[in-house]
């Protein structure tokens, strides 16, 4: 792999992790709206201004833009403002500004903005993949939007009910029991989507066997499937226990978080990587 590669795909990944912040902390405002949501929506806008530096950094590489004829800045101002690839990056650029402002103002306007600039971000998310290259762009888009908003309900919300400021017992009690009622319609979601979206991008099921693409998908499939199994223990186990519960509920609820980092940092993969249907 070389460095444009690793720019661009690391620079997707925390694009799409700090999108699932963003998207988790709308869902966290309605499911509990006396929780500040500051915090998250703050985190989301470094993530997504360091995931369009990143990626921006990338195709700068990619292009021998730091050649020693070349002029970096502007290459960079041509590729932002005259092609789609760079257009797609300002307006999250612009939108990683908007939530960085919503998380100094008063609670429920950081409330509301996180809501509104969650579906701008789910409207921009089919555009910066392979969805806007395939055949079938309709079909493609489609399958991206669900896919994208499906994984932001489940996997956005659970890594904020991951963090501290979500210990206290009653108020953890009182929001997962809630969670997991979207998270049961969203994972299949997620699962039926993603299943449906891999089929498009392959000539023959047996090239998920192939090194490369087919294989990353097999190991991103597993850890979605370890997600599901936790989240399915919490469901059965731990929501329907007592609350002296919560501590093993948290080291639970952590070690999906850090199983759905890794299944972010293939996706980063995936999606700078062109799919048999597309090479």
């Amino acid at each position: 792999m070389d460095q444009a590669f690793l720019l661009t795909a690391g620079g997707r990944a925390l694009a799409l992790t700090g999108a699932l912040l963003l998207i988790g902390a709308a869902v966290c405002s309605w499911l509990a709206p006396a929780r500040a949501i500051r915090r998250p929506v703050l985190g989301a806008a470094l993530l997504l201004t360091l995931a369009v530096v990143a990626q921006t950094t990338g195709q700068l590489f990619a292009f021998d833009a730091f050649a020693a004829d070349a002029l970096p800045l502007a290459e960079t101002f041509d590729m932002l403002a005259g092609t789609n690839w760079g257009r797609t990056r300002a307006a999250l650029a612009l939108l990683a500004l908007a939530a960085l402002v919503s998380a100094a103002l008063p609670a429920r306007f950081t409330n509301a903005a996180a809501r509104a600039l969650s579906v701008l971000l789910l409207a921009l998310i089919p555009w910066l993949g392979h969805a806007a290259a395939a055949d079938n762009q309709l079909l493609a888009f489609s399958l991206t939007l669900v896919h994208a908003t499906a994984a932001a309900v489940w996997l956005g919300t659970l890594a904020l009910l991951a963090r501290p400021w979500w210990s206290d017992v009653h108020a953890l009690h009182h929001v997962v029991p809630r969670y997991g009622a979207m998270a049961l319609i969203s994972a299949p979601v997620v699962v039926v989507s993603g299943v449906i979206t891999v089929w498009t991008r392959l000539d023959s099921p047996w090239q998920l066997l192939e090194p490369g693409y087919g294989r990353m998908v097999l190991i991103k499939t597993g850890l979605v499937a370890l997600v599901l199994a936790l989240g399915a223990r919490h469901h059965l186990q731990l929501v329907r226990s007592s609350q002296g519960n919560v501590l093993a509920m948290r080291r639970s609820l952590q070690l999906e978080v850090f199983l759905t980092l890794l299944v972010l940092a293939i996706t980063g993969w995936l999606g700078e990587s062109e799919p048999p249907t597309l090479s």
